[in-house]
């Protein structure tokens, strides 16, 4: 009994024995398949972030060609270039000479974009201001449309008022047409009935016109001496003496034939003195005349004990080196046969002068060459008197 006792003791605990392990083992199974079940969603997740690094690793080579034109981390040589042209262009575009050095596209990328933004800024600004300017030239086109408006109707009343004008001129014109055939007609009958009037009237005419010319000739005197007698305080010299021959009476001024300066024109002499005032000291006759300067002889020497020395200053009323001289020829042919009459009036031209056919009372000289005595010049130029040059005076004058 005992013995049978034992044996379903052992069989119990060997029961609960194999229990237990079944129970661990049916754990143990359930743990095993879990984590094979966990092992497998692993391996898929795994699986899927192997295929995203694949996909984002030939994205990442996928870009890297594009933008380095190779598949490795190193950037070609071409690439640099690229990169430092860019970098050249942008601060081009920046308006400044120092350009970014770039190693990468990125920053480039990041600094063009920021460019783009100002540039655009730039070009709304301009778009606005294009507008705004452009509003206002279609405010101008407005208002000159308005203003030629205006204008063509004021043209068209100025042009009825001028056909109005010329209808009346046509009239009038046809009227005094009328009125100066009568006349010409009621003077004809009238020199005919009147004729010795007619001549008593012509000669009255014809010395009014001598005494007219006669008038004006003294006009010209006159004017000549109140040039003369010009308060010497507002003399300008013209020019100054080198030098004085005390021996002989003669001295040597500064003015020459390139000056216009002519044989025979009296110079008053002065000295400036203490508070700017001047001191005549007596006058010269030009006598020989070189092309930049002139031999005076001293025709009077005021005060012996100052005489007229070098430094002294001169002028003349009648001397103006800047006035462009008139000339008259009066006469058929120069004594002179080497030069024939155009030469001389080509060679007055080149001198400054001036040749005219007629004297007038602006003439400055006449010149008076063989048979001088019967030409209507030479008589007008009596009467306004118009100073007169012989021939050797004139070829003297010009430097001929």
């Amino acid at each position: 009994m005992s013995g049978k006792g034992v044996h379903i003791s052992y069989l119990i605990v060997t029961m609960v024995i194999s229990l237990g392990l079944i129970v661990a083992v049916v754990l143990t199974n359930s743990e095993l398949q879990t984590a094979r079940e966990q092992k497998t969603s692993a391996d898929g997740k795994v699986k899927d972030l192997e295929d995203k690094v694949r996909g984002q690793t030939s994205e990442i080579t996928a870009m890297r060609k594009l933008l380095t034109g190779n598949e490795d981390d190193r950037v070609p040589e071409e690439t640099s270039e690229t990169l430092a042209k860019a970098g050249e262009l942008l601060a081009a575009s920046l308006g400044t000479k120092n350009a970014e050095e770039y190693d990468s596209f990125p920053s480039l990328i990041t600094d063009t974009m920021e460019n783009i933004k100002r540039l655009k800024g730039e070009v709304e600004r301009q778009t606005a201001a294009a507008e705004a300017h452009l509003q206002s030239y279609q405010s101008m086109i407005e208002e000159k449309a308005a203003l030629e408006t205006a204008k063509n109707g004021e043209l068209e009343g100025v042009r009825a008022e001028l056909n109005q004008a010329l209808a009346q001129l046509e009239a009038d014109r046809a009227s005094n047409s009328t009125e100066l055939a009568k006349l010409r007609e009621d003077i004809s009958n009238m020199s005919d009935t009147h004729a010795d009037e007619v001549s008593d009237l012509k000669t009255e005419v014809f010395l009014g016109k001598n005494k007219n010319l006669q008038l004006s000739d003294r006009v010209q005197v006159l004017e000549r001496e109140i040039n003369k007698e010009k308060t010497f305080a507002e003399v300008t010299p013209d020019g100054e003496i080198l030098r004085v021959a005390d021996e002989d009476g003669f001295a040597w001024i500064n003015i020459g034939r390139e000056k216009r300066l002519r044989r025979g024109l009296v110079f008053d002499v002065f000295q400036y003195v203490k508070g700017g005032r001047k001191l005549r000291k007596g006058k010269v006759e030009v006598a020989r005349v070189e092309d930049d300067y002139a031999e005076v002889r001293i025709i009077q020497d005021l005060d012996k004990f100052n005489p007229i020395s070098a430094g002294d200053k001169i002028a003349s009323p009648f001397y103006d080196e800047t006035a462009v001289p008139v000339f008259v020829i009066a006469g058929d042919a120069l004594l002179n046969k080497r030069f024939s009459k155009d030469e001389v009036v080509r060679r007055i031209e080149r001198f400054g002068g001036q040749v005219e056919g007629a004297v007038r009372v602006e003439t400055t000289y006449l010149v008076a060459i063989d048979g001088y005595q019967d030409t209507t010049q030479y008589k007008t130029a009596r009467e306004l008197g118009v100073t007169i040059l012989r021939e050797n005076e004139l070829l003297e004058f010009i430097g001929f």
